[in-house]
């Protein structure tokens, strides 16, 4: 992995975890740290969940998966994972396709 290759991992993974902060209101962000998967090179961001008095973590990646969890992780703290990283995707590539469409229209 080269150092600008982990620079784009890395902002597109603080990029992820301000969506989820900012979307994800019934449980709080507590913590994140960021880890070297070596067996795909990539970046992973570790996210450290709680409500109450309980915590858990789940580790994403930044192809916007949700790459491991805590054993008891709440289903419904998963879910609104999963919707909000689909919201990501999506929105990237609408963002890929507004490019696309202005590059075509200079040409």
């Amino acid at each position: 992995m080269t150092v600008e290759e982990k620079e784009i991992d890395q902002e597109t993974l603080t990029h992820i975890e301000s969506i989820l902060e900012k979307n994800i209101c019934n449980f709080s962000l507590e913590r994140s740290e960021d880890l070297l998967d070596e067996e795909s090179d990539l970046i992973l961001r570790a996210l450290k969940w709680s409500r109450g008095d309980k915590e858990w973590w789940v580790v994403v990646s930044p192809f916007a998966q949700i790459r491991w969890t805590s054993k008891n992780a709440p289903r419904d703290l998963i879910i609104q994972i999963s919707n909000n990283m689909v919201e990501v995707m999506l929105d990237e590539l609408w963002k890929k396709e507004q490019r696309y469409e202005r590059k075509n229209e200079e040409i």
